[in-house]
């Protein structure tokens, strides 16, 4: 299930009412060892937030890929039963750009950079859980390009120039410096950068043997001279593992038509892509995508409503509350420090049965104990936290 966060969830403070109907981030948790970034096919322009304005700046929206990645989380559920992470920026480019460093992200806006943080939080939280579950995993950052050619652009951080090398070169060049290096160094089979992302069983390949022609491929190992093509950004080299860790990333351009222009073709791009993605994790990770199991720690709860042990803790400054319930019913989630007194609203709306979570910013709390608590009409839930600067 998903949850959408208000301004008063970003900062983990209470807003008046107006500011707190904003919606900006949708944060979906997820069971599988895959993470979904769409940073750029919001519709949210709120006149109470700047445009951005910054030399440079790129406004124009990656359209519908909003939609596209909805889609993604949904075909994974159909043929896994369990469903990825997903992290969606509601809004509009001219407001936000998730994929920018925050000062070029917010262009100085004070809302939008709350919204940024919220955004890659969310990315950490995730990633976090995804390496405690599975020890690795996998951020799909879903972009849309207008490029003339239309195929996939799959991007590891090497440019199209680099990419036009022998296999032996870019291995020398680039194999410790990409996406992909934990894929690189732990795969089962040995492969090279070189072959996870150009060879037989590489992502573009098992996309283009599906009908999806993508670059780089074992049919398409570059573009060429002249052609375009995007090698990803600041959401692949932030939360893929260039710099370390157990969560490699890929940014995925998708092409207009045939992908992303139609619901039609929408929904064939996705199924299509969960049967590419069951084979490469089958592949490449020793992961069957149809059979891992999720853990969650309970604290306590009537029925199958529960609240569960917020993770990570100890934590510093974000973590994530996650709850379930039995039925649809209002739900109100509060902080508290340890003399009870309420500190934070997080939540006060009526919720759908099933998972949810909260990303949780102590980033203006003193270090110390807190607690959050969970009402609902069936009764309160409360679980403990500890904030470490």
């Amino acid at each position: 299930m998903k949850h959408v966060l208000t301004t008063a969830m970003l900062m983990g403070i209470v807003l008046p009412t107006a500011n707190a109907q904003s919606t900006y981030i949708r944060v979906s948790s997820g069971q599988l060892p895959i993470i979904l970034s769409a940073p750029h096919g919001g519709y949210l322009a709120p006149g109470s937030m700047k445009d951005r304005s910054c030399a440079g700046c790129t406004l124009i929206p990656d359209d519908f890929t909003l939609e596209l990645t909805e889609e993604l989380s949904r075909a994974l559920f159909d043929a896994t039963g369990k469903r990825p992470y997903s992290v969606i920026n509601l809004l509009d480019r001219i407001k936000l750009d998730a994929n920018r460093d925050i000062g070029e992200a917010a262009d100085g806006d004070p809302t939008a950079e709350a919204a940024w943080l919220a955004y890659h939080d969310a990315l950490t939280v995730a990633r976090s859980q995804v390496n405690a579950q599975f020890g690795k995993g996998l951020v799909l950052d879903i972009h849309g390009h207008g490029h003339a050619i239309q195929r996939l652009e799959l991007g590891y951080l090497p440019d199209e120039e680099e990419l036009r090398v022998s296999d032996v070169e870019l291995n020398a060049s680039r194999g410790a410096r990409n996406t992909f290096n934990s894929l690189v160094a732990n795969n089962p089979n040995g492969y090279s950068f070189a072959e996870l992302i150009r060879g037989p069983k590489s992502l573009g390949q098992l996309f283009v043997d599906r009908g999806y022609p993508a670059v780089p491929s074992q049919n398409t190992p570059f573009p060429l001279v002249g052609e375009p093509y995007f090698a990803g950004g600041y959401i692949t080299q932030r939360h893929g593992s260039r710099n370390g860790g157990t969560i490699d990333a890929v940014q995925i351009e998708a092409n207009r038509h045939g992908v992303r222009h139609t619901a039609e073709q929408r929904r064939a791009f996705a199924d299509s892509t969960a049967k590419v993605l069951i084979d490469f994790f089958a592949h490449h990770y020793g992961i069957d995508l149809k059979s891992v199991s999720t853990s969650a720690e309970r604290i306590d709860g009537p029925g199958s409503t529960r609240l569960l042990q917020n993770y990570p803790n100890p934590f510093n400054p974000s973590t994530v509350i996650r709850f379930e319930l039995a039925v649809f019913s209002d739900a109100k989630l509060t902080i508290h420090d340890v003399l009870g007194r309420e500190i934070a609203v997080l939540l006060d709306a009526p919720m759908s049965a099933g998972p949810h979570h909260i990303v949780f910013d102590a980033s203006r709390l003193a270090s110390g104990i807190y607690l959050y608590r969970l009402q609902t009409p069936s009764g309160s839930l409360s679980g403990k936290m500890h904030l470490v600067k």
